[in-house]
């Protein structure tokens, strides 16, 4: 009884969903915080936020920083924003070059499921003071961000995070998300493998391409 009800709930609501998502932007040459993580030095460059999403599939991971976790905790961060308000999520960026000021988030990135990362030791961060943080377990403090507001709030954001200097990702379980048809095409072909085998309806051995990420472009839905 208790998980239909759940799941009732789940479907009405337009603020839940079962997806969380990591969301790239242009990286300024040397700007990294890889929590000690060996890169390549060709990293270091400028690169737009396709072309940091590009590096994440040819790897096969993300790679944790500590750049905002107080305590200096390495962590992969994502957001649960709806899908049904990502148009609002970007319309945040033009606000922001509006006053010359960098995008916090652009349309590229990555969506995993709920289950997906919390069975790899994935949660939702803890809001509270400052002063808080030390009330927290040492095993939990990765959890922390500030929330004092009106001057510090975050909670919109609602953040997920999971402990680990590189968090490797399964195609099968990941949904990449680009801007446009032709950057989802070229996702999806340009990292695929090449396969042969009988063609069971004509009995022909033949080669075909077999995609190993499934991507799909946000333009699709109007955004």
């Amino acid at each position: 009884m208790k998980n239909s009800v759940f799941n009732g709930i789940k479907m009405f609501r337009k603020d839940m969903g079962n997806l969380l998502f990591h969301f790239t932007r242009s990286r300024p040459q040397g700007e990294l915080s890889p929590c000690n993580v060996s890169l390549p030095a060709n990293s270091y460059g400028y690169k737009t936020a396709f072309e940091v999403l590009t590096e994440i599939i040819r790897s096969g991971k993300l790679i944790g920083s500590n750049k905002f976790n107080k305590g200096g905790h390495c962590c992969v961060s994502f957001t649960e924003w709806p899908v049904s308000e990502l148009a609002s999520l970007f319309a945040i960026n033009n606000e922001l070059l509006k006053c010359n000021k960098k995008p916090r988030y652009e349309p590229y990135g990555i969506a995993v499921t709920k289950d997906w990362l919390y069975q790899k030791g994935g949660r939702h961060v803890i809001y509270q003071s400052e002063s808080e943080y030390t009330d927290l377990p040492p095993k939990l403090q990765w959890r922390h961000v500030r929330y004092e507001p009106p001057n510090f709030d975050f909670t919109w954001e609602r953040e997920w995070r999971i402990p680990c200097q590189e968090l490797f990702l399964a195609p099968q379980e990941v949904l990449v998300i680009v801007r446009d048809k032709q950057e989802a095409h070229n996702i999806t072909y340009g990292f695929s493998q090449l396969t042969s085998g009988i063609d069971p309806n004509t009995g022909i051995n033949t080669t075909w391409s077999q995609p190993s990420w499934m991507a799909v472009s946000l333009d699709l839905f109007g955004l």
